[in-house]
């Protein structure tokens, strides 16, 4: 319907990957004498050479990475916008048990703290003020699904899941007043902060970035003279981050990415007819 296709089998998508995914991707040089006017240098030092370049790199990673991953840096307006808008972590918690202990009718716990109160909280529990609550997944009738964000949500990923586990289970009896409540036979949670290429959630405007800059700011391509056209887009950045309207979702990081390639599909057609 729009014109983009998602066909081809995983094994082929795969083939076609860059094989390393230890490789930390560069955009090296521009060269304005060629039609491929971008070096990718991998971490191996494998380059490919290419006419352009869609980075969908998370707002997370250019923040800590966009001063050595691009060569010359990005303009100034792209900076700004990388280090002006928000980019916070959430981390999901799921406890599986044999099976469920809470009633059929019920869809979840839901946490309100009071204040400064920490529920009889020790140091190494404190993380769970950042817990929103529980929620009862309609699909699996024996997993609680946990939120946590923020400084809580780092904490949670240095924890073994043992320990979460107990930490959680502590906080669920404090909230259904019970002492019968079984441990989770398995505890599975993400850790978006420390995956190198993530570095977080997603993200946010913030009042700095309304300003002056934003997520449309992202959508501007680097353009550098090539054989063809003084104004080759070489570089351009997709992902939620850089929607306008549905940053933080996945369909707006989709839509980014099919907007990006229209420009470059547009930036070829245009050029057949030079």
């Amino acid at each position: 319907m729009n014109g983009f296709s998602q066909g081809g089998s995983d094994e082929s998508i795969m083939k076609n990957r860059i094989e390393n995914d230890d490789s930390r991707i560069e955009i090296d040089k521009c060269d304005n004498r060629t039609l491929l006017p971008v070096t990718v240098v991998c971490e191996n030092n494998v380059q490919y050479r290419t006419s352009h370049v869609i980075v969908t790199s998370s707002l997370g990673y250019l923040k800590r990475n966009h001063e050595t991953l691009f060569s010359p840096t990005l303009p100034g307006g792209l900076v700004k916008a990388i280090e002006t808008m928000g980019f916070n972590v959430i981390n999901k918690i799921f406890l599986i048990y044999t099976e469920p202990w809470w009633s059929k009718d019920e869809k979840g716990f839901q946490i309100m703290w009071r204040g400064k109160q920490n529920c009889s909280l020790n140091h190494k529990e404190y993380w769970m003020r950042s817990l929103t609550g529980f929620d009862v997944l309609s699909n699996f009738d024996n997993v609680l699904l946990g939120w946590v964000g923020g400084k809580g949500a780092i904490e949670m990923e240095n924890l073994t899941k043992e320990e979460i586990g107990r930490h959680c289970t502590s906080l669920l009896a404090k909230i259904t007043r019970r002492n019968d409540l079984p441990h989770p036979v398995e505890v599975i949670r993400s850790q978006w902060h420390s995956n190198r290429f993530v570095c977080g959630g997603y993200s946010h405007t913030t009042s700095q970035c309304d300003q002056t800059c934003g997520p449309e700011s992202l959508q501007a391509p680097v353009y550098v003279e090539s054989l063809i056209s003084n104004q080759h887009p070489a570089i351009l950045l997709a992902g939620e981050a850089t929607h306008e309207t549905y940053f933080s979702t996945t369909h707006g990081a989709f839509e980014s990415g099919e907007r990006q390639a229209r420009k470059i599909i547009s930036f070829i057609n245009e050029n057949k007819k030079m």
